[in-house]
């Protein structure tokens, strides 16, 4: 059985949170949990890295302690609240805004003259890299580490016995454009939190699926990328290949299929 929890845009305090509520609601002993971890999470685990504030976040408090309860409630204006309205009453507008994407029109010469929305011909979707050097930024570097170590911390408590910990697995994203292209330098502010996160992660007993080595085999093979042509979000090709990592690590191959008594798989993302 695999349940997936969460909605884009979730950073490590949302996980927290999303995993609570699943402790909350079922008996996760037994259970599987596999947390994909991505290029942003670590600086937006903090609200003051996030434009638009909605759900968990660690909170600094006075005394130097950090703490996961600071929570922003989604209050969604009247524009948003009538586009909602309109998608979900009518299947032609959500075919012309999802599979069309007639809003990319408004963008483009001459319509964007009528709308006053800024022109361009190419919308580019590109990874959610933020990079700076730790000279650069010594603040944002220190907030990604306070959110690994915060994080680890209170998900231990939820995950506190060897057994558990082993069966929380950890995707962790590679720097793609990279692996493409070995001439595009790896973002230094990320390749600092992966190595981070996986370095403390590996030495509390839990479970890391590295993409990064993952990944550049398979390009290097077969030559196919890992997102959309116009998101930066993992698409079915990578999907398959984490999967297929995921189903050896817990041996769920056909063979051995019947023989596993693992009872659920609950997938945070």
């Amino acid at each position: 059985i695999s349940t997936a929890i969460g909605t884009s845009g979730n950073a490590l305090p949302q996980y927290l949170t999303n995993l609570k509520y699943a402790k909350n609601n079922s008996n996760l002993k037994s259970s599987t949990i596999i947390f994909p971890i991505i290029s942003n999470d670590f600086d937006e685990s903090f609200s003051e890295y996030q434009t638009l504030k909605i759900g968990s976040y660690f909170k600094k408090n006075p005394n130097g302690e950090i703490t996961h309860n600071l929570f922003f409630d989604y209050l969604p204006s009247f524009k948003s609240s009538l586009r909602r309205l309109i998608l979900s009453k009518s299947a032609l507008s959500r075919y012309l805004v999802h599979n069309l994407e007639i809003s990319s029109l408004f963008r483009k010469y001459p319509f964007c003259l009528m709308t006053g929305i800024p022109c361009h011909n190419n919308k580019v979707h590109l990874a959610n890299i933020q990079d700076s050097t730790i000279s650069e930024d010594s603040k944002r570097y220190e907030d990604g580490v306070l959110a690994t170590t915060t994080f680890l911390r209170i998900l231990s408590e939820i995950r506190s016995t060897p057994t558990e910990r082993k069966n929380t697995i950890f995707v962790i994203d590679a720097d793609r454009y990279n692996i493409y292209d070995s001439s595009s330098p790896k973002s230094k502010y990320f390749k600092y939190q992966r190595e981070f996160f996986i370095a403390r992660a590996s030495s509390m007993g839990y479970t890391i699926v590295d993409l990064e080595k993952i990944f550049r085999k398979n390009y290097e093979i077969y030559g196919s990328k890992f997102e959309f042509v116009n998101d930066s979000h993992w698409n079915e090709y990578s999907h398959h290949i984490i999967t297929e990592e995921v189903s050896r690590i817990l041996n769920l191959n056909r063979k051995n299929h019947d023989k596993n008594l693992v009872s659920s798989k609950v997938i945070i993302d």
